[in-house]
């Protein structure tokens, strides 16, 4: 057996407007200023990624220790695919297609189902049938913008 305990009470519920706006825009710079923070120590951390590598590299080895951390380098190999929209994806694409592999490597695409149904891009017959399998809801959201007041 177990309780479950009250929800907390939405503190904003009983500002008015111009606090909510306020409010909402103070905290919404805040994230922003913690956005170029974060930004910033990425790079530093890319840069000491570099150096790392290239130090266990001039040594020979794959892990470099710290005071109490330390750091292991490992490598694989990435495998890059042409572009949506190039002449060499239509190529890849056609090969597949003649060597009766393309299904095996083709994936359902739900954002691109999503964007059929939204703009209606196909027949009502069709799009009724697919929407028996798929959830639609109205979703709000807030944009916050500088208001243009005349002094």
């Amino acid at each position: 057996e177990y309780m479950v305990g009250n929800l907390p009470v939405n503190k904003y519920l009983k500002d008015s407007g111009v606090k909510l706006v306020n409010e909402f825009a103070k905290l919404d710079d805040k994230k922003k200023s913690y956005k170029v923070k974060i930004k910033e120590i990425d790079e530093e951390l890319e840069e000491i990624k570099e150096a790392v590598i290239q130090y266990a590299g001039n040594i020979g080895v794959e892990v470099v220790i710290g005071s109490d951390h330390k750091l292991k380098i490992a490598s694989s190999e990435k495998i890059n695919v042409p572009g949506k929209g190039t002449k060499e994806r239509e190529s890849l694409i056609e090969l597949l297609s003649q060597l009766n592999r393309l299904e095996e490597v083709s994936a359902f695409d739900a954002a691109e189902l999503k964007k059929v149904i939204k703009e209606e891009k196909w027949d009502s017959a069709i799009l009724a049938e697919i929407k028996k399998f798929v959830e639609i809801e109205t979703v709000k959201s807030v944009r916050l913008s500088k208001s243009k007041r005349e002094d």
